[in-house]
């Protein structure tokens, strides 16, 4: 016959054993989660123009009635200062538009900012450049508008020291 010590100790070890089960399966549940909402962050581009130099004009992608216009409005492009972004959108019905900097060639993090509507239609946030130690970089910005189930947007390449 079975001490009641022994019994006591074997209900623990079965407790145990579910719980860490029941923590496992919910760290399963939240990676599948994460893993299935990474895949569905595809973006449907709209063709941008090329070349487009972001120092002297804002950057322009279009299709039929939409177009997203991307602007620095910095006085200047170099790496550890802050950079004004902006956005203005035609034929979109959205209030979400976020801006994802890295480098085009050479990975430098993902750099992500959510920019805010503005009375007057734009979406502007303040966002930095990694420090790079080459001495000319190209960036890519790509403009993600989320309309609904859908991610729109546009990709522009642009340099920087």
């Amino acid at each position: 016959m079975e001490s009641v010590s022994q019994q006591n100790g074997m209900k623990w070890q079965q407790l145990a054993w579910i719980i860490a089960l029941l923590v496992l399966l919910g760290y399963l549940g939240w990676l599948g989660r994460t893993l299935m909402e990474s895949q569905d962050q595809s973006v449907e581009l709209l063709p941008g123009e090329a070349p487009c130099d972001i120092r002297n004009a804002p950057c322009t992608a279009a299709r039929a009635q939409q177009q997203i216009l991307f602007a620095i409005d910095s006085p200047t492009l170099d790496s550890s200062t802050p950079v004004d972004l902006r956005v203005e959108l035609q034929g979109f019905d959205s209030d979400k538009v976020e801006v994802e900097l890295q480098g085009r060639d050479m990975f430098m993090g993902e750099n992500t900012y959510k920019l805010k509507p503005q009375p007057d239609g734009s979406f502007r946030a303040t966002g930095y450049l990694p420090v790079c130690t080459t001495d000319l970089m190209v960036w890519r910005a790509t403009v993600r508008i989320k309309e609904g189930q859908k991610t729109l947007g546009g990709v522009f390449d642009f340099e920087a020291r």
